[in-house]
């Protein structure tokens, strides 16, 4: 069994003799993960590029890690494909963005 179940039985009516918890040592727990903070970082990027007057996908571009760019803890990205990501997203970006200034 993947889950450690409770060896007695949580409701002595018979309806449920075992239980299941999510407080392994070997499993994630459920709550706030990647996902959730990259959606709010990127929120976050839009509203700090719109108070400088900048364009977000530039400040995305120009921010982007290069070759010879360390993490926060001094260490090099594993691969620099984010720049190159954003080029391919450009001519996308550029059409929804028109089409939300005219909307």
């Amino acid at each position: 069994m993947l889950w450690p179940t409770y060896p007695e039985p949580l409701f002595p009516d018979g309806l449920l003799d075992r239980g299941n918890s999510n407080h392994n040592f070997n499993t994630c727990c459920p709550g706030c993960g990647p996902p959730q903070i990259s959606t709010t970082t990127d929120a976050l990027i839009d509203v700090y590029a719109e108070k400088a007057g900048i364009d977000p996908w530039e400040l995305r571009y120009k921010n982007a890690a290069r070759p010879g760019d360390r993490t926060i803890n001094s260490r090099p990205y594993l691969d620099y494909v984010y720049p190159k990501v954003l080029e391919m997203a450009k001519p996308a970006y550029g059409r929804y963005k028109a089409e939300a200034e005219a909307a």
